[in-house]
């Protein structure tokens, strides 16, 4: 089991993951602990599919607020790989994330 304190990450990225845990469970992502990332970033992935990621930073947002690149698994008929968002609210983030990473709450 992941201890989010023990990270080594800015306590805004710490308090999304946290607010994340609690809603949706351990179990409902993964978090990437293997990149070095800027401490204010963090990579969660899909639980069975690794090449769905949402990079979600807190760099040069608004207090509590957060941006998020989502990256899709790269398919040849697909326009998209990559989408961004920022300034989202909690609420605007944890939308986004649900679609994206399929969570559920377990």
């Amino acid at each position: 089991m992941l201890n989010i304190w023990a990270l080594e990450k800015h306590t805004s990225v710490k308090y999304v993951l946290l607010l994340l845990v609690n809603e949706f469970g351990t179990n409902s992502f993964k978090v990437d602990i293997e990149g070095n990332l800027d401490n204010r970033a963090v990579y969660l992935q899909h639980r069975a599919q690794n090449s769905t990621r949402a990079y979600i930073f807190t760099n040069g947002q608004i207090k509590e607020r957060y941006g998020v690149h989502l990256e899709f698994p790269f398919s040849a008929s697909a326009n998209v790989f990559l989408e961004a968002y920022e300034n989202l609210t909690y609420s605007g983030l944890k939308r986004i994330l649900t679609d994206h990473l399929d969570l559920w709450n377990g």
